[in-house]
């Protein structure tokens, strides 16, 4: 016979062999002895709860030929559940939804439900990842689904429940699967490794639960993998071999680095972990693993009395997955770290390792969040935790409470010691700013720390505190040295001005980068214009970026950073530039004069005959203005609305179509180029064209009525005729 993997010789055969999914079995075993089973099942959960073996079962309890009438607890010996055991039983169909999702795999489903089982009662079809049919399929199994053949039971697993048409789920009757705590995955890896005769130690039992999270199918296959590697006998180096995870001796002295401030001793112990082949989201997995045993430990001492630790006696840590037997080493850990500390380190490196998810470089981001967290420690000392004894291990800073602050830089939180100097104001402030006087210590190296780097240096304003040999109460200069002032005080020091506002803007935007990019952005068009009793006025010249910066989110990013970079508590007021507030008030629309081709043009009348005989010039029509300048001469003495056009047929008279315009007063025709100007309403004709003598009164030119609409003379002659 050919080699079965553990995880298949160890299936259960029966509902008590199954490891805790008793709200499952228990449920079904009532609903077979009840006469209660549904038509179709949907079983949900993580990958290696036992969805389908549990799906096995079911259909072994059916048609288990040991008994006469469906069972709850199969033999596990006869044809049937043999047959159903080595996946060959004719009844017991099992379908890949991930091959068969298509309308024609379910159109042959539905022919071939009808048939009846073959040996058994029951026939069976599990449908495993049913997550991946398509939509249209479900659509199509629905009414064989909800009303099936009575011989028939569907068993829909998938790991992805919520993607299941709610169609779908409504029709079965669904069972979420839970994940295998580690002390059962280990309880069962026991039995396994004593029937199998594999010398495996608890501390390696308990590196393959924890590496399984929660799947009893991956931690059998992980025992045999360390079996064909070491052979009978593995141990804890052969499983960090195998699968490229990293002992807690080495992930302690990587911690002990990285919290005692020796960023270049942790870098170099990173380096050698990737050398040896390890990768760099195993080393940040196995930090975060490590630090949270650390902290569940802390957790379980103190919960429980010292004498119940050294006993053994579980408490209610012991639950969340912490060994039974205390670790001595996990011990020593957790009482010289701080709760609120392990908190922070535990926080940096999981936001790191969403990082790295999507990073093209995870090196990089696994030695930034190290060095940051060690820079940091090596400013803010470690503290001592709610579990350790009196005595032990090194204290808290004086004057604050240990907690996720003592991680950040010291120049976004705390003020450096007071100093003896007393600078004078700053340079070349505005007389019209109201100054604030400001404390002398915390904010005489405020202009320096705007432009300094990220770690500061040790200087003579900034001295290091003495080392203490015990546990010291925090003296009240020490608490005034680190607590910011919340309030500008009088007294000598250095006043905080517009003008510094003004000088050291560039630098104090950078400060508000590093807590949002987006702030940042808003106040890149802002200038400070006001500051009296502890208020700052920026003008924008934007009102969008007016109105972003005082949403309380981003108003509140600018207030702190300013806070933090002038140690006095200020408040920022918006407000518009003068041209800003201009252009974004509505000014009243004024209709336009109307234009001297838009007035309306009187029509012109017939030129009268001179007492000479010769025709005169036209007069002009009454209520319009009297020409501007001498009037030009024009050939023969006429005037322009008797010069006739050239070109425009052979006809009496001027044509319908001809394109003659309109010269208002003193400008020049734009159809005629160079032309002579005339009285409003008149006509001109291009320079140089032959005069025509006028046609007496009563001919047919003096008969037409000329109408001039947007430059076009249109001949009504015809309707005067009629």
């Amino acid at each position: 016979m050919a080699y079965l993997s553990l995880n298949r010789r160890w299936r259960p055969r029966s509902f008590h062999e199954v490891t805790r999914q008793e709200h499952v079995t228990r449920t079904l075993q009532n609903a077979i002895k009840l006469g209660r089973v549904a038509q179709a099942y949907l079983f949900g959960g993580r990958r290696g709860t036992g969805k389908t073996t549990m799906a096995r079962l079911l259909a072994m309890c059916l048609n288990c030929e040991a008994a006469s009438a469906p069972t709850d607890e199969p033999c596990g010996k006869c044809s049937s559940c043999s047959s159903i055991s080595a996946c060959s039983s004719p009844d017991v169909i099992e379908l890949d939804a991930a091959s068969n999702r298509g309308i024609d795999e379910i159109r042959s489903l539905q022919e071939n439900v009808r048939l009846s089982p073959m040996s058994g009662r029951f026939k069976v079809y599990i449908i495993d990842e049913a997550h991946q049919m398509t939509k249209d399929a479900y659509n199509a199994f629905l009414k064989t689904l909800e009303e099936p053949p009575a011989h028939v039971v569907f068993v829909l697993a998938t790991t992805e429940p919520e993607k299941i048409l709610p169609t779908v789920r409504s029709r079965c009757q669904r069972f979420d699967f839970r994940p295998v705590p580690e002390t059962d995955i280990v309880g069962r890896l026991r039995t396994v490794a004593e029937a199998e005769k594999i010398q495996a130690p608890d501390a390696l039992l308990a590196l393959i639960s924890r590496k399984a999270e929660g799947s009893l199918r991956d931690a059998l296959g992980l025992l045999e993998q360390c079996v064909s590697f070491a052979g009978e006998s593995p141990s804890v180096e052969d499983f960090l071999t195998v699968t490229g995870g990293l002992d807690r001796d080495a992930l302690r002295k990587l911690v002990e680095h990285v919290a005692g401030g020796r960023a270049a001793s942790a870098i170099a112990e990173v380096d050698a972990m990737l050398r040896a082949g390890r990768d760099p989201g195993a080393i940040l997995g196995g930090l975060v693993s490590y630090l949270r045993d650390v902290f569940l430990t802390g957790l379980r001492l103190a919960e429980v009395s010292p004498g119940q630790a050294a006993r053994g006696t579980p408490g209610p840590a012991a639950e969340a997955g912490v060994e039974i037997e205390p670790d001595p080493e996990l011990v020593n850990d957790a009482r010289s770290w701080t709760a609120s500390r392990l908190l922070a380190f535990l926080d940096a490196l999981v936001k790191a390792d969403g990082e790295m998810r999507y990073s093209p470089q995870p090196r990089l981001v696994l030695e930034m969040v190290l060095l940051g967290l060690a820079n940091a420690a090596g400013e803010a000392p470690v503290g001592d935790g709610p579990w350790a004894p009196s005595g032990d291990g090194p204290r808290p800073a004086a004057g604050r409470s240990p907690g996720a602050a003592d991680l950040l830089p010291s120049g976004a939180t705390d003020r450096p010691p007071a100093s003896a100097s007393t600078p004078g104001p700053v340079a070349g402030a505005s007389a019209g700013s109201a100054p604030v006087t400001r404390p002398s210590g915390a904010l005489a190296a405020a202009p320096a720390q705007l432009s300094a780097p990220a770690i500061a240096q040790p200087s003579a304003s900034m001295p290091a505190p003495a080392p203490t040999a015990g546990p010291q109460p925090p003296s009240a200069a020490a608490q005034r040295a680190v607590e910011p002032p919340s309030a500008p005080r009088p007294g000598p020091g250095e006043q905080l001005t517009l003008q510094w506002l003004r000088d050291n803007w560039e630098d104090l935007l950078n400060r508000v980068r590093k807590k949002s990019v987006f702030a940042r952005a808003f106040l890149l068009g802002a200038t400070p214009i006001g500051f009296s009793d502890g208020v700052v006025t920026l003008s924008f010249g934007a009102k969008f970026h007016k109105e972003q910066m005082e949403v309380d989110k981003n108003r509140r990013i600018c207030e702190e950073a300013l806070s933090e970079a002038t140690g006095v508590n200020l408040t920022v007021r918006c407000r518009l530039t003068a041209s800003a507030e201009a252009g974004a008030s509505p000014q009243p629309v004024r209709e336009p004069d109307p234009s001297p081709e838009e007035r309306p043009v009187p029509r012109p009348q017939p030129a009268a005959p001179a007492s000479s005989g010769k025709p005169g010039p036209a007069r002009a029509p009454s209520g319009s203005s009297p020409p501007r300048g001498p009037r030009p001469a024009y050939p023969g003495g006429n005037s322009p609305a008797q010069v006739p056009a050239q070109g425009l047929g052979s006809g009496p008279g001027i044509g319908a179509s001809a394109r003659i315009t309109r010269t208002p007063a003193g400008s020049l025709a734009p159809g005629l180029p160079g032309g002579p100007t005339g009285p409003p309403g008149t006509l001109t004709a291009p320079p140089g064209a032959a005069p025509r003598p006028a046609k007496p009164p009563g001919s047919e030119a003096v008969r037409s009525a000329l109408s001039i609409f947007g430059g076009r003379v249109v001949d009504d002659s015809s309707e005067s005729n009629s």
